[in-house]
């Protein structure tokens, strides 16, 4: 995910694959916390991942996904964060549902 509208961070994830990326389906939570002063006067969010996705703001999930792509084309969602936020506290998060890269040990339908 690129946050590159807030000062939450660039692209997110869990950090070098192991050998669970091969073998089985795996749930990977992402959870960012901010504090706005004041509302930007826009927040939009390109979100994007490798299989299934629910994206949170502030508890209320305003996006799933992704867009349909395939092993050379990779989609994202153009998410507009700002109705969402608040002054004080904000949190951003994201529910991902990886599928092992052997395509008989998960499911690739996304694709």
């Amino acid at each position: 995910m690129n946050w590159s509208n807030l000062p939450l961070s660039d692209w997110m994830w869990t950090g070098e694959p192991d050998a669970a990326l091969h073998t089985r389906p795996e749930f990977v939570l992402f959870r960012k916390e901010f504090t706005l002063a004041a509302l930007p006067d826009r927040c939009e969010a390109k979100v994007s991942a490798d299989s299934r996705y629910k994206l949170f703001v502030n508890g209320e999930c305003v996006e799933f996904g992704p867009e349909k792509g395939d092993r050379s084309v990779w989609f994202y969602e153009t998410v507009d964060l700002l109705p969402h936020l608040r002054t004080g506290q904000n949190t951003v998060a994201a529910a991902v549902l990886r599928y092992p890269l052997l395509h008989d040990r998960g499911c690739h339908s996304v694709w």
